[in-house]
C-alpha cells in the first residue's frame, strides 16, 4: 500500500546522548491565534509533557535543551494553488500545500539542539508537529483511546539532520459508511446519544493527530430535522477549527438502507421534487460542508428515470453555487451496475 506521504531524511552527522530537562517550542504569536496551528501546538505540548515527563513551554528560553522553532506563516501563501490544483479544468476543493521540513543543528552558546520547522501553512505547522512525534519521536496514534507514548528521558534523534514529508495526495481521510453499524453511527446521526459531540471531536483529533484532513459519512432518514442540523454544525465547525475538510453523504431517492432522501414520492410528500431538494437542502447546509457526495440511483442496482436524475442534478449544483460557498458536489456509483 503506498504511503500517504514521501518521507525523506538526510545529512545525518552526529548523534549525541542528551538528558531532557526542558523543551520549548518557539512560535509566533499568530500561531498560537489560529485555531489549526495553535491546538496542534498545544496537544504537542501535553503530548511532550507526558512522554519526557520534563518541563515543555511555549516560547520561553531559560534553560532549554531542546527548541523546537515554528515558522511565521503568510496566509495569502495558503491560498495560492498547489501542485495538485493548479492547471485543473474543473473546480477543484482547495486545500493548503503543507509539505513540511525539519532542520536539527546545535546552538554553540548553549550547546542545546534547536529542530526548525520550514512549511507554507498552518496546516501544514499541524502535519508537520504531528509528523515529528509519529515518524522520529516513537508516538503511536493507533486508535482514539488508545496511544502510545514513549519514555523520552533522553533525546533520541541525530544532532544535525534534515527530513521532509511531501503528501502524494492532498486529501486523506475516512469515509464513514453509517449505512452499517460502526462505532460512531449514532454520535453522527443521533445527536442526544452518549457524549456525541465529544466522541466525534474525539475521532477528529485522532484523524489530526495522524496527518488526515478529510472525513465524511452516510446520512440516514432517521435524523431529527428539528435538532440535528445544531449538532451537525457543531462538529462541522470543530473539524474546520482543526484544519479537517467535511463531507456529508445523501441520496436523491434511494429506497435502501433508511438513507436519506432528497425528495420523496407520494404519500411520503406530495410536495414538487424541485421544492423538496431545495428545502432539504437547506435544512442540511446548516453546517458548512465542504463535499456533497449524493447517490443519485434509486438502488444498487437500477439508475431509475435518468433524464429526470440530471435534471435535478443541475439544481443542486446551482443551489450549491449560488447559496452555499461552492461547497463541491461529488456522487458515487456502485459496482455492480455496469
Amino acid at each position: 500500500m503506498k504511503k500517504l506521504f514521501v518521507l525523506s531524511a538526510y545529512i545525518l552527522l552526529t548523534m549525541n546522548i542528551i538528558a531532557i530537562s526542558k523543551i520549548a517550542i518557539l512560535t509566533p504569536n499568530e500561531n498560537l491565534e489560529n485555531s489549526i496551528s495553535s491546538s496542534a501546538i498545544y496537544d504537542v505540548q501535553q503530548l511532550l509533557t507526558a512522554a519526557c515527563n520534563c518541563s515543555v513551554s511555549i516560547n520561553e528560553t531559560t534553560g532549554t535543551d531542546i527548541y523546537i522553532r515554528l515558522p511565521k506563516i503568510d496566509s495569502i501563501f495558503s491560498k495560492r494553488p498547489t501542485e495538485f490544483s493548479k492547471d485543473k479544468k474543473y473546480h477543484y476543493l482547495h486545500y493548503p500545500e503543507h509539505s513540511y521540513s525539519w532542520t536539527s543543528n546545535t546552538q554553540t552558546k548553549e550547546n542545546a539542539i534547536v529542530l526548525s520547522l520550514k512549511t507554507n501553512s498552518y496546516q501544514g505547522i499541524s502535519f508537520g508537529l504531528y509528523g515529528l512525534l509519529q515518524e522520529q519521536l516513537g508516538f503511536k496514534f493507533y486508535h482514539p483511546r488508545e496511544i502510545f507514548i514513549p519514555k523520552l528521558k533522553e533525546w533520541v534523534l541525530p544532532t544535525t539532520f534534515t527530513w521532509e514529508a511531501k503528501p502524494r495526495f492532498d486529501k486523506k481521510g475516512f469515509h464513514h459508511h453509517t449505512q452499517h453499524h460502526l462505532e460512531l453511527t449514532e454520535a453522527f446521526l443521533y445527536e442526544k446519544s452518549p457524549n456525541a459531540i465529544e466522541n466525534i471531536k474525539e475521532f477528529i483529533d485522532w484523524l489530526v493527530r495522524n496527518q488526515q484532513n478529510y472525513f465524511e459519512f452516510n446520512l440516514l432518514e432517521s435524523i431529527d430535522n428539528d435538532t440535528w442540523p445544531k449538532h451537525a454544525k457543531a462538529f462541522v465547525d470543530y473539524a474546520h477549527s482543526r484544519g479537517i475538510l467535511a463531507g456529508i453523504d445523501v441520496s436523491l431517492h434511494m429506497m435502501q438502507q433508511k438513507a436519506f432522501m432528497l425528495y420523496q414520492n407520494a404519500p411520503g410528500s406530495f410536495k414538487a421534487k424541485e421544492k423538496q431538494v431545495t428545502q432539504n437542502m437547506n435544512l442540511l447546509f446548516a453546517a458548512d460542508w465542504d463535499v456533497f457526495t449524493v447517490e443519485f440511483s434509486t438502488t444498487e442496482f437500477t439508475s431509475g428515470n435518468i433524464k429526470r436524475k440530471q435534471e435535478l442534478q443541475l439544481l443542486i449544483l446551482k443551489e450549491l453555487e449560488e447559496k452555499y460557498n461552492d461547497t463541491k458536489l461529488m456522487g458515487r456509483m456502485h459496482v455492480v451496475k455496469p
